[in-house]
């Protein structure tokens, strides 16, 4: 009897192992940024698909003004996009290691009018865990790579690299939603609000 009971409990236990973090999901997103007296604030969507248990690959799309938009001097629109795919293989059973590789594109309008484009390729990497049932965190590094317009002279352009870390973290209300924030840490400080669904 006192065999089965042991044997009962290890089981329980064993099934309460907290599960790794969910791959697919779509969210939505609130953006703003510092950048000193002027507002910058934005919105972002965002998806990404989990596949054959250790694959990955996503895409987004946000819409931000930065320094009051294109209407103040100095501010400007941004539309960027992106899509990567990674890998994510389990570190244990609530840490997965993510590498991602992806490409980004930003169009900026400025006071002028001038509209100015950048393309980059990045690389990401860091860990995603699920702390507990209900909370989840990530850090990672993300370096970039590419060429952006410049204001003058127009129709040329310049190398451009960057590198960002960013830390978040979401709250998971039921077992498909979540209340989550990022914080990139970079020149603009970048801190993204946002709801997530998740499968």
């Amino acid at each position: 009897m006192n065999k089965l009971i042991i044997a009962l409990a290890a089981l329980a236990v064993s099934g309460a192992a907290v599960a790794g973090p969910k791959w697919t999901y779509v969210d939505v997103g609130y953006v703003t940024a510092d950048a000193g007296n002027e507002s910058t604030n934005g919105y972002a969507i965002r998806g990404s698909y989990g596949f054959a248990d250790v694959w990955h690959a996503g895409a987004g799309y946000s819409a931000i003004d930065f320094a009051g938009g294109s209407g103040k001097v100095g501010g400007e629109d941004a539309d960027g996009y992106n899509i990567y795919v990674g890998v994510n293989p389990a570190l244990t059973d609530d840490i997965d290691f993510v590498a991602d590789l992806g490409w980004q594109s930003t169009e900026v309008t400025i006071n002028s009018g001038q509209k100015l484009d950048s393309d980059q390729i990045f690389v990401r990497a860091g860990p995603r865990a699920m702390i507990t049932d209900a909370f989840e965190i990530h850090t990672y590094v993300s370096l970039g790579w590419g060429s952006a317009d410049n204001v003058s002279p127009p129709g040329t352009d310049s190398d451009k690299s960057d590198v960002a870390v960013e830390l978040g973290g979401a709250y998971y209300f039921t077992p498909n939603w979540s209340l989550g924030l990022d914080v990139s840490l970079e020149s603009d400080n970048v801190a993204d609000l946002y709801v997530r669904w998740s499968l």
